[in-house]
């Protein structure tokens, strides 16, 4: 918190230079924004989202992706959801980054009520070469049997049940 409040003291104090790159200001405002979000602190964020969002660069830019999820998030909090979807909806369109699309769909299954599904990621592996068949040095050399420890994180909205997995391998020499 103190590192956001210290953010937007030193974003505002750039904007009273008054940069004269548009984009720059645009970056700046939605900066402030961001950090004003992230504080809770909806409608002053609101503000500097909106007047950030004609001076971004138009497309797939990754500041116009996130001020717009943004955006949509704190219409979440109004309880706006047409305008909610409508934001989410155009950042995963844009496809700008692959963290504001992932955002923005969560995003987007809140503004219409449902349920996020499961989404598996792999949180670490281990390889063990310590048994009867390895000599420990932490690589599958030829003949020996290892032991493979997988840990997976769901980082979803709902549980996942049934897992299963496929082990693939892309070296076409084993």
């Amino acid at each position: 918190m103190e590192l956001e409040r210290e953010a937007i003291d030193q974003l505002q104090a750039a904007l009273t230079l008054e940069p004269g790159d548009q984009i720059v200001k645009g970056v700046l405002l939605h900066s402030v924004g961001r950090c004003l979000y992230e504080l809770n602190r909806y409608d002053e964020a609101f503000h500097y989202l909106q007047d950030a969002l004609p001076l971004l660069p138009g497309g797939a830019h990754w500041t116009m992706a996130w001020t717009r999820a943004t955006l949509g998030y704190i219409y979440l909090e109004r309880r706006e959801y047409e305008k909610a979807e409508a934001e989410f909806e155009a950042v995963i369109a844009m496809n700008a980054t692959a963290n504001s699309v992932a955002w923005a769909q969560e995003g987007l299954y809140l503004a219409r009520g449902e349920t996020p599904p499961p989404e598996i990621a792999l949180a670490s592996y281990s390889l063990e070469d310590d048994n009867a068949d390895g000599n420990g040095n932490g690589y599958l050399d030829p003949g020996e049997r290892i032991g493979l420890s997988v840990s997976l994180k769901n980082t979803g909205g709902s549980s996942a049940t049934g897992l299963e997995g496929v082990l693939r391998l892309s070296l076409i020499h084993i």
